[in-house]
């Protein structure tokens, strides 16, 4: 009905138009890590990263992503770099790569207007507002969670101690998220910024063991069994959500950002 607002939005348009689409691709996978997507462009193996705006890809720090030279695509609602194509250097190679910009509201609108077709009845109306969240206002959309009872006092408290600690900590790296609820994740700096926790300010805690089944704790396998065992979490369990309701939680995913940053200054990845 209305203009994409998110991420999952865009990745359910581009399946509804790839059929009218000049070039034919063939998906293979979404991954859920980056880039999301592996096709067949023409016969040729591409990799594809979905973002709301094409400018979300740099606010992502996606550019740093050692596994940057796999995404070929950035598909997205509005293209609001200016430019039609993304050049970035290899943080590895110290490469450039080039990475096309997909801009799918050009398209919906051409082919509405050649062939008739209406992906969207009203695409200049969005149903919800996106924002770029910052520290100021990730803490106070923290804060009308607590008024509004959606996070209790102690689990604000908890939220907070978390953020101050990433922060203080030389080995970890704060980034701010983009969508309709504030939120921020916290990546680890010498291995490829890959992201073993999220939090957001309606309370919720996510960690991140998808990575783990890959290159996140490798070499170091014993690390990524400790982690599991810690959490509960089986070792084909991807994502865990918790939230930070006593104390012992707060200590657990304390421990464990300790743990990954004391052990990364071991091993590069």
């Amino acid at each position: 009905m209305f203009a994409p607002s998110y991420e999952c939005e865009v990745i359910m348009l581009f399946g509804m138009i790839l059929p009218y689409l000049k070039d034919e691709y063939q998906i293979e996978e979404y991954n859920d890590q980056f880039p999301d997507c592996t096709a067949k462009l023409n016969g040729i193996s591409v990799g594809i990263e979905f973002e709301l705006k094409a400018s979300h890809f740099k606010a992502q720090n996606h550019h740093l992503d050692p596994r940057l030279r796999n995404c070929d695509f950035v598909v997205c609602w509005k293209n609001d770099t200016g430019k039609n194509t993304l050049t970035f250097t290899d943080v590895e190679t110290k490469q450039a790569v080039q990475i096309k910009i997909i801009d799918l509201s050009d398209i919906a609108r051409e082919l509405k207007e050649t062939k008739g077709l209406r992906f969207i009845l009203d695409s200049e109306k969005q149903l919800h507002n996106i924002s770029k969240w910052d520290r100021d206002s990730f803490l106070h959309q923290l804060e009308e969670s607590v008024n509004n009872r959606i996070v209790n006092d102690s689990e604000s408290i908890f939220i907070k101690e978390i953020l101050e600690f990433c922060e203080n900590n030389k080995e970890l790296e704060i980034i701010y998220g983009i969508g309709k609820i504030a939120s921020f994740t916290v990546r680890i700096k010498r291995w490829g910024k890959i992201v073993p926790l999220g939090v957001m300010a309606n309370g919720t805690v996510w960690i991140n063991f998808k990575d783990a089944n890959k290159s996140w704790v490798y070499p170091l396998p014993e690390l990524e069994t400790q982690l599991r065992q810690s959490f509960n979490q089986p070792p084909t369990g991807y994502y865990k959500n918790l939230r930070l309701k006593d104390i012992e939680i707060y200590n657990k995913i304390k421990d464990a950002l300790e743990l990954l940053a004391k052990n990364s200054t071991k091993i590069k990845i």
